[in-house]
């Protein structure tokens, strides 16, 4: 069994045992030292003891199961959020298709894209143009 007791100078709760008999305690944030005797009364004014917590007397099988339960109606909470209604779907999408389909017939994206013609005038110029071979940088006599 434990003691917990606070220091005196910082305040800074402190566990030790009692039954290893006279300790001389450190605190680590402080570094101040004090003496408890397990046999003096006036040790025991200014703490508590420190009960350990009862073992859960549970199964393993238990516990999994648990576990399991806890995910499943945790996951379903989740996406329980996220409900929408169908209906709305359906209307938003055809919206979104309608609004495309306008943007589509009245030329906004043609300012994207270049017309055909220009774009073949271009790759021919480039099948023209024929990589030059490297010749040798002339000699240069001083």
């Amino acid at each position: 069994m434990k003691f917990i007791r606070p220091c005196p100078e910082c305040g800074t709760e402190l566990r030790f045992p009692l039954d290893r008999g006279i300790l001389i305690i450190k605190c680590p944030t402080c570094s101040y030292q004090f003496i408890i005797d397990p046999d003096n009364p006036e040790t025991f004014n200014k703490g508590r003891f420190d009960f350990p917590q009862k073992q859960n007397s549970e199964g393993y099988i238990n516990k999994t199961q648990n576990l399991r339960k806890d995910f499943k109606f945790g996951f379903k909470d989740y996406f329980q959020q996220f409900r929408f209604d169908i209906k709305q779907f359906i209307v938003l999408l055809l919206f979104l298709f309608i609004a495309l389909h306008g943007l589509k017939m009245f030329g906004f994206f043609e300012k994207f894209n270049p017309d055909r013609k220009e774009f073949e005038q271009n790759r021919r110029k480039v099948k023209e143009k024929k990589i030059k071979p490297v010749t040798e940088p002339p000699e240069y006599n001083i």
